[in-house]
């Protein structure tokens, strides 16, 4: 696709609402993102890239809420959860 008939978006919603209103064919969006907006908006997922991407959660050093998150995290490993959720949702 020649660069000039690409379009860069600040927010994922300026690009649905270009798409919903015909001034887009298609977008490239995550996975994730598309079907929160998909569940919102009347678009559809048309082909999904598997990419192998692993995603973390950034907190700054010594936020109060670290224990907290660090806490939250091991219960959904330990219960077995974060199984269930890469087993339904990400394999």
């Amino acid at each position: 696709m020649p660069e000039d008939n690409l379009k860069r978006y600040p927010t994922n919603l300026e690009a649905i609402t270009d798409l919903q209103n015909g001034n887009l064919d298609c977008m490239i969006i995550d996975a994730w993102a598309a079907q929160g907006y998909a569940s919102l908006r009347p678009i559809k997922t048309i082909l999904t890239i598997e990419t192998n991407e692993n995603y973390g959660i950034a907190m700054p050093k010594g936020c109060k809420m670290n224990a907290q998150i660090s806490k939250a995290l091991q219960d959904i490993i330990n219960s077995g959860e974060m199984i269930s959720i890469v087993q339904n949702h990400i394999k």
